[in-house]
């Protein structure tokens, strides 16, 4: 699997991701956590844009709730399934 980070990232112009996975020095996954917003916003859309990264939003409902265009909105339990 190679070396693995996790980060927080922030630019200067205010865009973040709550959490960055990086996979041998690349980002690989950025992660937007919200109790039940399962919208993406566009801030995260841009930033997600430039790294060239899928965007995952952890909300607290239950469940897998939307996977469309490198986005996927889904729960806690399900992000950690998948995660190695």
């Amino acid at each position: 699997m190679g070396d693995a980070g996790l980060w927080y990232v922030r630019t200067f112009d205010g865009r973040e991701a709550d959490f960055l996975i990086e996979l041998n020095w690349k980002p690989a996954l950025a992660i937007e956590a919200a109790w039940a917003d399962t919208s993406i916003s566009a801030g995260l859309r841009n930033l997600a844009a430039r790294l060239g990264t899928p965007i995952v939003q952890v909300v607290h409902t239950a469940g897998i709730l939307r996977v469309e265009n490198g986005t996927a909105v889904v729960s806690g339990d399900r992000l950690l399934r998948v995660l190695p």
